[in-house]
């Protein structure tokens, strides 16, 4: 049983590969597929193995460990998916809030961009993400569709931060 499970990982794995040189939502569908074909207990053991993967990099983002937590958000974005996109999404904001508390904005950027991305399959995107996506379209002084109320708290911040009206002047 554990060969067939490691064979039937090792195809998912193919699949990924074959056809996701970028973040086309095509090789999601097909594994997708792949997934209703296995057991139930292939099937927990997949949920596991993601779930254990989820839970370590939330603990490296607690504490701190940006770049591990990239390497295995990486990983893990490679071998899995959501079919909406909300897996990545949240692993990917949570990578942006680490880099920004670490002051890392190059890697900030670069994790928004691939949020920015990744965001544009979701039907609903969360608070958290809008949040980081204003920050980004803020730093860069570019915008994002986001609400009202995250770009007022967020122009509150800047004004408390560097001085009343100071963002808007630049942009």
């Amino acid at each position: 049983m554990e060969k067939r499970l490691r064979d039937m990982m090792m195809g998912i794995v193919a699949l990924l590969l074959s056809g996701c040189a970028s973040f086309n939502p095509s090789p999601v569908v097909e594994k997708i597929h792949v997934e209703a074909g296995l057991s139930e207990y292939e099937k927990q053991a997949l949920a596991t193995t993601v779930s254990s993967a989820i839970e370590d990099i939330r603990e490296e983002i607690r504490q701190g460990n940006c770049t591990s937590s990239q390497r295995q958000v990486n990983y893990l974005l490679s071998h899995y998916g959501s079919e909406e996109g909300a897996l990545e999404s949240a692993l990917l904001t949570s990578l942006c809030l680490c880099y920004i508390e670490k002051g890392e904005i190059e890697r900030f950027f670069s994790n928004a961009s691939h949020l920015k991305k990744m965001s544009s399959q979701l039907n609903i995107m969360d608070r958290e993400t809008q949040f980081v996506l204003t920050l980004a379209s803020y730093l860069n002084k570019r915008e994002y569709k986001t609400d009202s109320s995250i770009n007022m708290a967020i122009q509150r911040g800047f004004d408390e931060i560097f001085g009343e009206g100071k963002i808007n002047d630049t942009q």
